[in-house]
Protein backbone atom coordinates (compact mmCIF):
# COMPACT_ATOMS: atom_id res chain seq x y z
CA UNK A 1 0.00 0.00 0.00
CA UNK A 2 1.23 3.63 -0.44
CA UNK A 3 1.45 6.29 2.14
CA UNK A 4 2.53 10.09 2.49
CA UNK A 5 6.33 10.57 3.93
CA UNK A 6 6.73 13.36 5.82
CA UNK A 7 10.51 14.89 6.13
CA UNK A 8 12.56 17.77 7.45
CA UNK A 9 14.94 19.52 5.10
CA UNK A 10 17.53 21.60 5.27
CA UNK A 11 21.20 22.62 3.29
CA UNK A 12 22.93 19.77 5.16
CA UNK A 13 20.15 17.25 6.37
CA UNK A 14 17.21 15.20 5.17
CA UNK A 15 14.95 13.24 7.58
CA UNK A 16 11.60 11.46 7.59
CA UNK A 17 9.80 12.67 10.23
CA UNK A 18 7.08 9.52 9.65
CA UNK A 19 4.41 8.33 7.17
CA UNK A 20 0.66 8.02 7.03
CA UNK A 21 -0.56 4.93 5.26
CA UNK A 22 -2.27 5.02 2.06
CA UNK A 23 -1.46 8.04 0.33
CA UNK A 24 -5.15 8.48 -1.65
CA UNK A 25 -6.25 9.79 1.78
CA UNK A 26 -3.71 12.78 1.46
CA UNK A 27 -3.51 14.73 -1.46
CA UNK A 28 -6.28 12.29 -3.66
CA UNK A 29 -8.49 13.12 -1.04
CA UNK A 30 -8.70 16.79 -0.64
CA UNK A 31 -8.43 17.19 -4.61
CA UNK A 32 -11.48 14.96 -5.07
CA UNK A 33 -13.67 16.63 -2.13
CA UNK A 34 -12.49 20.12 -3.80
CA UNK A 35 -13.47 18.27 -7.39
CA UNK A 36 -17.11 17.20 -6.02
CA UNK A 37 -17.85 20.01 -3.66
CA UNK A 38 -16.86 22.92 -5.63
CA UNK A 39 -16.74 21.94 -8.93
CA UNK A 40 -19.64 19.56 -8.72
CA UNK A 41 -17.80 16.41 -10.29
CA UNK A 42 -18.06 13.01 -9.58
CA UNK A 43 -13.93 12.93 -8.31
CA UNK A 44 -10.84 14.77 -9.39
CA UNK A 45 -10.53 14.80 -13.35
CA UNK A 46 -7.67 12.24 -14.16
CA UNK A 47 -7.42 13.08 -17.88
CA UNK A 48 -8.79 16.56 -18.29
CA UNK A 49 -5.38 18.89 -17.51
CA UNK A 50 -7.81 22.08 -17.67
CA UNK A 51 -10.03 20.94 -14.88
CA UNK A 52 -7.48 19.73 -13.38
CA UNK A 53 -5.80 23.14 -12.77
CA UNK A 54 -8.67 24.50 -12.01
CA UNK A 55 -9.10 22.47 -9.07
CA UNK A 56 -5.78 22.86 -7.95
CA UNK A 57 -6.41 26.84 -7.85
CA UNK A 58 -9.64 26.52 -6.71
CA UNK A 59 -9.62 29.26 -4.27
CA UNK A 60 -9.21 31.48 -7.89
CA UNK A 61 -12.78 30.24 -8.08
CA UNK A 62 -14.83 29.94 -4.86
CA UNK A 63 -14.37 30.46 -1.14
CA UNK A 64 -12.65 27.86 0.29
CA UNK A 65 -12.09 28.01 4.04
CA UNK A 66 -8.25 28.91 5.08
CA UNK A 67 -8.17 25.65 5.93
CA UNK A 68 -8.79 24.15 2.67
CA UNK A 69 -6.52 26.47 0.91
CA UNK A 70 -3.76 25.65 3.26
CA UNK A 71 -4.33 21.78 3.44
CA UNK A 72 -4.57 22.13 -0.83
CA UNK A 73 -1.68 23.81 -1.26
CA UNK A 74 0.77 21.72 1.02
CA UNK A 75 -0.28 18.50 -1.85
CA UNK A 76 1.51 20.71 -4.38
CA UNK A 77 4.74 19.42 -5.88
CA UNK A 78 8.03 21.04 -4.10
CA UNK A 79 5.79 23.15 -1.54
CA UNK A 80 8.37 23.83 1.61
CA UNK A 81 6.61 25.36 5.22
CA UNK A 82 9.11 27.02 7.32
CA UNK A 83 9.86 25.53 10.94
CA UNK A 84 8.29 28.81 12.15
CA UNK A 85 5.00 28.40 10.18
CA UNK A 86 4.31 24.86 11.58
CA UNK A 87 1.59 26.16 14.55
CA UNK A 88 -0.30 27.56 11.23
CA UNK A 89 -0.10 24.46 9.20
CA UNK A 90 -1.05 22.24 12.23
CA UNK A 91 -4.07 24.00 12.55
CA UNK A 92 -5.08 24.08 9.87
CA UNK A 93 -4.95 20.19 9.65
CA UNK A 94 -6.57 19.81 12.33
CA UNK A 95 -9.42 21.60 11.13
CA UNK A 96 -9.36 20.18 8.14
CA UNK A 97 -9.23 16.88 9.54
CA UNK A 98 -12.12 17.23 11.91
CA UNK A 99 -14.82 17.57 8.89
CA UNK A 100 -12.87 15.35 6.63
CA UNK A 101 -12.18 12.32 9.07
CA UNK A 102 -11.43 9.84 6.70
CA UNK A 103 -8.52 11.88 5.14
CA UNK A 104 -4.81 11.37 6.85
CA UNK A 105 -4.88 15.34 7.53
CA UNK A 106 -5.35 14.88 11.29
CA UNK A 107 -2.29 11.93 11.11
CA UNK A 108 -0.27 14.19 9.63
CA UNK A 109 -0.79 17.07 12.36
CA UNK A 110 0.21 14.40 14.91
CA UNK A 111 3.68 13.91 13.05
CA UNK A 112 4.74 17.44 12.89
CA UNK A 113 3.60 18.04 16.72
CA UNK A 114 6.06 15.81 17.15
CA UNK A 115 8.63 17.38 15.14
CA UNK A 116 12.35 18.62 16.67
CA UNK A 117 12.79 21.38 13.98
CA UNK A 118 15.35 23.96 14.43
CA UNK A 119 14.69 27.82 12.88
CA UNK A 120 16.63 26.67 9.34
CA UNK A 121 14.51 23.56 8.52
CA UNK A 122 11.48 22.71 6.36
CA UNK A 123 8.84 20.49 5.95
CA UNK A 124 8.33 19.29 2.60
CA UNK A 125 5.97 15.87 1.30
CA UNK A 126 6.24 12.62 -0.66
CA UNK A 127 2.67 12.59 -2.10
CA UNK A 128 2.62 9.05 -2.47
CA UNK A 129 5.51 6.39 -1.65
CA UNK A 130 5.09 5.43 -5.39
CA UNK A 131 7.22 8.45 -6.61
CA UNK A 132 10.89 9.22 -5.25
CA UNK A 133 10.83 12.48 -2.77
CA UNK A 134 12.48 15.34 -5.04
CA UNK A 135 14.71 16.44 -2.27
CA UNK A 136 16.68 12.92 -0.69
CA UNK A 137 20.85 13.31 -0.66
CA UNK A 138 22.33 11.87 -3.17
CA UNK A 139 25.25 9.92 -2.48
CA UNK A 140 28.90 10.97 -3.95
CA UNK A 141 30.58 7.76 -3.60
CA UNK A 142 33.88 9.28 -4.56
CA UNK A 143 33.93 11.03 -1.25
CA UNK A 144 31.79 9.21 0.51
CA UNK A 145 29.56 11.92 1.34
CA UNK A 146 25.85 13.23 0.64
CA UNK A 147 25.16 15.77 -1.34
CA UNK A 148 21.45 17.64 0.04
CA UNK A 149 19.44 19.55 -2.28
CA UNK A 150 19.57 23.18 -2.57
CA UNK A 151 15.43 23.21 -2.68
CA UNK A 152 16.26 24.70 -5.93
CA UNK A 153 12.39 24.99 -7.36
CA UNK A 154 10.77 24.70 -4.29
CA UNK A 155 8.17 27.55 -3.00
CA UNK A 156 7.07 28.26 0.25
CA UNK A 157 3.40 27.62 0.79
CA UNK A 158 3.17 30.25 3.60
CA UNK A 159 5.45 33.08 2.18
CA UNK A 160 2.58 32.68 -0.76
CA UNK A 161 -0.81 32.59 0.85
CA UNK A 162 0.57 35.61 2.65
CA UNK A 163 1.33 37.03 -0.38
CA UNK A 164 -1.97 36.32 -2.30
CA UNK A 165 -3.78 37.59 1.06
CA UNK A 166 -1.60 41.12 0.90
CA UNK A 167 -2.83 41.27 -2.88
CA UNK A 168 -6.61 41.07 -1.46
Amino acid sequence: MSYTEIYSIGSNHCLELGEVKNAWRGAMYVWNQIAREYFGLDCFPHFDSDLQKRVWNAANYHDLSQSEIIVLASTMDRVTVKSSDLPRLISAFEQYGEKHFQSSFNEQAIILKSADLLPEHKIAWNQTSVNCFDYLPIHDESTDTYIYSDLEGSWDLFEQIDSVNEEN
